[in-house]
């Protein structure tokens, strides 16, 4: 008897954790291409990651777009990118690079998450002597 009713509260928490990982997938989606303003209100980003929806463990790419205030692109600007778990106060498990294109667009290679949970990718952008940091808030 015991055993049985362990089985169905083991195969419940199976079923309920499987549906918050679909939750978390989907609000990660909605997320990609949205735009976010730097603290100083100087650039926007925004960003396609190469997974979508976006998944724990996996190495992937975005392409970013960075344009000014006034949503001119931004070329040739140095961009930094740091990023984590800001309640576990960790970072992330590689070094991700940026590459500069064409017309604003960056390409950010070698993320990878390696837990659940929200995180935040943090990035400073320098510009003709213009500097500022956006943050891009993610729940996976």
């Amino acid at each position: 008897m015991m055993s049985a009713l362990f089985n169905q509260a083991r195969t419940m928490l199976y079923l309920l954790s499987y549906a918050v990982l679909l939750l978390a997938a989907q609000s990660v989606s909605a997320a990609a291409g949205d735009s976010y303003s730097s603290k100083n209100g100087r650039f926007r980003v925004s960003y396609q990651s190469q997974l979508n929806p976006v998944v724990i463990n996996q190495i992937h790419a975005w392409q970013l777009h960075v344009t000014d205030a006034d949503g001119r692109p931004v070329t040739g600007a140095d961009i930094a990118v740091k990023g984590g778990m800001p309640a576990h106060n960790h970072g992330l498990a590689t070094s991700p690079a940026i590459e500069p294109g064409d017309n604003g667009d960056y390409l950010l290679q070698g993320l990878r998450f390696h837990m659940m949970g929200y995180w935040e990718l943090n990035l400073t952008i320098n510009d003709d002597g213009v500097r500022d940091e956006v943050v891009i808030p993610l729940t996976l």
